[in-house]
Formats: C-alpha cells, sequence, structure tokens
C-alpha cells in the first residue's frame, strides 16, 4: 500500500514538473486538482494549511510539494515527491539549456517567451482564486480577501502590513464573537439598558471599546 502510494506521488508530480512555467506556484489549480479533488489526500482546508505552511518557511516555493507528500506518507513521501517535482524539470532544463541559449535571438524563441507571459500571468491568477475557494469559508473571510485584493491592485502598500491588518481584523472578531468583553461590548452597542440591568458598568465597557479601536487604528500611522 505504502508502495503504491509513493509510486502515485512520483507519477503526479514527475508530470506536474514539466509544466511548472512561472514555478510550483503556478501548479496550484492542478496540483489541487489531483491531491483534492482525484486522489482524496487531502481535504481543501488541509490543501490551504500546506499552502500556508510552505510560504511561511523560508526556503523555495515549491515547499508545498513537500509538505503535500509528507501529509500523505511521511517523511519518505515529501522525499518523493520533492525529488519528483525537480528532478525531471532540472534534467529537461539542462539538457536544453545550450541549445535554447544558442537561439537566443531566434524570432521562435522571442515568440514563445511573449506567449509564456500571459500564460504565466493566467496561472497564477488561477491559484489565487482556487486558495480564496479553499481557505475562505465564510463570507467574513471572503471579505477580507477581496478587500486585501484590491489594496495590493490600487496602492503600493507593502503585503507584510495587509498581513497584519488581516491578522487584527480576524483577532477583533474572534474577541466580539468568543470571550465575555466581545460579547458585553456588542451588548452595549445594541442594548446598553440591557447591559446595565446585568450589572455591568457601561462607561468601563466604552473605554475598553476605546481602547481597543485605538489599537487598530495605530498601525495605520505606519503606511
Amino acid at each position: 500500500m505504502i508502495t503504491s502510494v509513493l509510486a502515485e506521488l512520483a507519477w503526479q508530480f514527475s508530470l506536474l514538473s514539466f509544466l511548472a512555467i512561472g514555478g510550483v506556484n503556478a501548479l496550484i489549480p492542478e496540483i489541487h486538482r489531483r491531491v483534492v479533488e482525484m486522489e482524496h489526500w487531502m481535504t481543501d482546508a488541509d490543501f490551504a494549511q500546506a499552502f500556508a505552511i510552505a510560504q511561511a518557511a523560508p526556503g523555495p516555493n515549491m515547499l508545498i510539494v513537500s509538505v503535500i507528500g509528507w501529509k500523505v506518507s511521511g517523511v519518505l513521501g515529501a522525499l518523493v515527491a520533492t525529488a519528483a517535482i525537480c528532478v525531471p524539470s532540472s534534467v529537461l532544463t539542462f539538457g536544453i539549456a545550450h541549445i535554447w541559449d544558442r537561439f537566443r535571438e531566434a524570432p521562435l524563441r522571442v515568440a514563445i517567451q511573449h506567449g509564456l507571459v500571459p500564460v504565466t500571468v493566467g496561472l497564477v491568477l488561477a491559484s489565487g482564486y482556487i486558495l480564496a475557494r479553499t481557505a475562505d469559508q465564510t463570507w467574513t473571510a471572503l471579505g477580507i480577501t477581496g478587500v486585501t485584493m484590491a489594496l495590493t491592485l490600487a496602492t503600493r502598500l507593502h503585503p507584510l502590513l495587509l498581513l497584519v491588518a488581516g491578522l487584527l481584523f480576524t483577532f477583533l472578531n474572534w474577541f466580539l464573537a468568543r470571550t465575555d468583553v466581545g460579547v458585553a461590548l456588542r451588548a452595549l452597542s445594541e442594548n446598553p439598558d440591557l447591559v446595565r440591568d446585568f450589572g455591568l458598568n457601561p462607561r468601563k465597557l466604552s473605554q475598553y471599546a476605546f481602547a481597543i479601536g485605538s489599537l487598530l487604528v495605530a498601525p495605520a500611522a505606519l503606511v
């Protein structure tokens, strides 16, 4: 059983290695289709988490393949998947590099390179769509993704600032929904008299709300 899984890992990622135009991130839709929809090795949530781990870890983007291999068959699976995604395309690149360089001014080569640019952009956009679909399970998450995409396209804000803003918004959502103070703050905004009837201090709760708001607004000074 283990041998067959390892063989399937090697076969799937060996084929995908020849399609990695623009890097492994451009393969995300096809990797997702094979790993989640065809083989059922992972769920959508597992796949989104694997991508997040791979992006957060130091190293190349292809680390997601290693994480998938590890999820499917442990350390041996990670080694097999990594070798399968790297070796075939590396051998092919080494074999044709001299020829490709020799005809650097050839019209056909120039046309191929220009044609691959929109293909790569399309694959990367498709990857973003797949990741958003697997990770965003609520309207709040979809809203955060949409606002982040709009700010990325319309401004020059550093991506880390957008990441921090998303984390703060997520924390605020959790705080208001899951903590006693958060529930009390929501009740204060909806029905102050009810809060007072329960023996809570509306003034102190307002101070808490002001402090939380100040903490959320403070990062704007960094922009």
